[in-house]
């Protein structure tokens, strides 16, 4: 057996013949290393890197605050930024006022909710600080004044979350929800949509679903309000009553309480009917 011995660099190589095989053997290099002096500058600034991982965190909570308008309230419906329209965002807020076809809302930042501070308007808030909201896929133009009624006696210092669909003029057009009072201050709250309940109680009829770019949601949305409108059709509620499109026991009943001279609460009457809905033409339809 006979070994061979050489040196190239920083390393020396044993050659065995015999068996066919090298090993290598790593010697120190004189000059140093990088990866060594990294680490001890790693380990000399050990404190500086340690708040990194804060400082990273920090700007981020500060982006996605700011992004997500957790902090800035927004007065009047051309304070809304147009992205926040485009993106159909949700807003929350305080019905402040209400007029015959629209909600005056106080919006509330998501940050101001959390901590409970501001969400009251002031007592003599003007509507320029207000933003007015009115209700996408529904007209209100049948009965205008027991709409305006209803949404005073329902809505009036309620909390509301407005999906922002469609600006126009001086409002924006948003799906609106809000939640029903809990029974003697218990149980969780009920939410629901404000522009199904208008349709449903026949204050409203359905139209075209402007600036949802979600197309589904946008589908199943108008669906559930041209369901509405055939069950206040069927039932003959609000401008529904006395048309073709209410059943027969329905027209009876109404007959019979006319005749006995009572009233019901939930019918609300008008002097001039509603154009064809959606309802009857949804094909037509564009999303």
């Amino acid at each position: 057996m006979s070994n061979d011995i050489s040196n190239n660099g920083n390393s020396k190589t044993v050659e065995n013949n015999d068996d066919d095989y090298k090993v290598m053997v790593l010697q120190p290099d004189p000059k140093g290393n990088s990866f060594d002096e990294i680490t001890k500058y790693i380990d000399e600034n050990i404190r500086v890197f340690r708040y990194i991982p804060w400082i990273v965190g920090c700007a981020g909570v500060l982006v996605l605050v700011g992004s997500a308008n957790m902090v800035r309230r927004y007065a009047g419906a051309a304070g809304v930024p147009r992205r926040l329209i485009y993106a159909n965002s949700v807003l929350h807020g305080r019905v402040a006022k209400t007029e015959q076809q629209s909600l005056l809302v106080w919006h509330t930042p998501l940050l101001r909710q959390l901590f409970r501070v501001g969400l009251r308007p002031p007592a003599n808030v003007e509507s320029r600080d207000l933003i007015k909201v009115q209700f996408s896929g529904v007209s209100l133009n049948s009965a205008p004044d027991k709409t305006a009624v209803w949404l005073r006696q329902t809505l009036l210092t309620r909390s509301v979350q407005f999906r922002l669909l469609h600006q126009k003029d001086d409002y924006i057009e948003c799906i609106v929800h809000s939640w029903r009072p809990r029974w003697f201050h218990y149980g969780p709250r009920k939410k629901y949509c404000v522009n199904e309940e208008l349709v449903s109680a026949g204050l409203g009829t359905v139209e075209e679903l402007k600036g949802f770019h979600n197309h589904t949601a946008s589908v199943k949305f108008i669906q559930q309000l041209i369901r509405q409108e055939k069950t206040a059709q069927r039932k003959g509620k609000g401008v529904w009553q006395g048309t073709d499109h209410e059943s027969s026991w329905n027209r009876l009943r109404h007959q019979i309480n006319r005749l006995l001279g009572r009233s019901n609460k939930n019918d609300y009457h008008s002097t001039s009917l509603p154009i064809s809905g959606v309802a009857e033409d949804f094909s037509s339809h564009k999303h």
